[in-house]
């Protein structure tokens, strides 16, 4: 099978909605397209923290749209997967 590697997230917008003791919970949502700017249907998005990869949580694309939301207190890795795709991995660094 061709595996496309063309798996792009068009945008990720982080919004800070309250704060715990030290993290923040985190609101993450965005559009997944492919190469040719068209919406992936359906795959996975995942959240692991930096260094350890350790799963914090991850939800269905549908439609080519995610919202994820998190207590994050440092930067993290997110891990974009669908079928027929080679899975993408970002860098997302919190602000301060």
């Amino acid at each position: 099978m061709n595996m496309k590697s063309g798996l792009i997230i068009l945008s990720v917008l982080c919004f800070f909605i309250s704060s715990q003791v030290r993290a923040q919970t985190v609101v993450i949502s965005g559009i997944v397209t492919d190469s040719r700017n068209e919406s992936v249907f359906t795959g996975n998005v995942v959240i692991y923290s930096i260094p350890d990869t350790t799963y914090i949580v991850g939800e269905v694309i549908k439609e080519g749209k995610f919202v994820l939301s998190a207590a994050i207190k440092d930067s993290v890795l997110l891990k974009c997967s669908a079928m027929g795709f080679n899975p993408q991995w970002y860098t997302l660094i919190r602000g301060v």
